[in-house]
């Protein structure tokens, strides 16, 4: 099922019912500083992009402990990759045969995790094409929010 038109692309082209369509809350774009204890790898994470997703209004407070997630997930994925690059995709079982390596299943896990919150948060291209960025400045006059801007 593809996601759904966003409500200024509605109204664009005629599609937006009011009745159904109805307007969502927003938080206000706040992150903030990244939480205590947070590991060396995640907190990186966070430097680098908490600011960056507060400033097109893709995160707010509400979305903490997600994006704590996903920089810790980002931490636990590289380990894992360090781990497979260090002892091999596969390893010997009790009976001498090869088995996956316990890390590649981990990597695994770990990586669908990541992915869906990457999509979340517009992180990957498809998903930043699919979502609604509502950026700081100057108010939209009552134009834009019906037709959207022209970029």
């Amino acid at each position: 099922m593809p996601a759904p038109k966003p409500r200024h692309l509605k109204a664009l082209s005629g599609t937006l019912r009011p009745d159904r369509d109805k307007d969502f809350p927003r938080a206000t774009p706040r992150v903030g500083p990244a939480p205590r204890g947070l590991p060396p790898e995640a907190r990186k994470l966070w430097k680098l992009y908490a600011a960056r997703l507060e400033e097109l209004g893709l995160a707010s407070e509400l979305d903490r402990p997600a994006l704590e997630r996903l920089c810790v997930l980002h931490g636990l994925l590289k380990g894992a990759e360090q781990e497979m690059l260090s002892f091999g995709f596969t390893v010997p079982d009790k009976k001498g045969a090869v088995k996956r390596s316990p890390a590649a299943t981990l990597y695994t896990q770990l990586l669908k995790e990541y992915r869906e919150l990457l999509k979340a948060f517009g992180m990957t291209p498809a998903a930043r094409q699919k979502m609604e960025v509502v950026t700081g400045g100057e108010e939209p006059d009552e134009w834009e929010e019906i037709f959207g801007s022209e970029q």
